[in-house]
């Protein structure tokens, strides 16, 4: 039954890391870029870092069994 909740997390956070970095290797490979905006990819590589955090705490959650917090409230 984890397995079921497992999944969409698991693929939202893969699809949502291989966009972010290929924004960022667009990026780094564009070659008509001023290099003062090079630097912009740091933000899709923070953005793919942030969700992996952010599944990881989401995975914890599901295998704690406190995934439905809203009936503490």
């Amino acid at each position: 039954m984890k397995g079921n909740k497992l999944f969409a997390p698991i693929l939202i956070t893969v699809l949502l890391c291989l966009w972010s970095l290929a924004q960022g290797v667009t990026i780094l490979l564009f070659p008509g870029l001023p290099g003062f905006l090079r630097p912009a990819m740091i933000f899709p590589v923070l953005l793919a870092v942030a969700s992996l955090y952010n599944l990881n705490a989401r995975i914890k959650e599901i295998r704690s069994g406190e995934e439905d917090d809203l009936d503490n409230y």
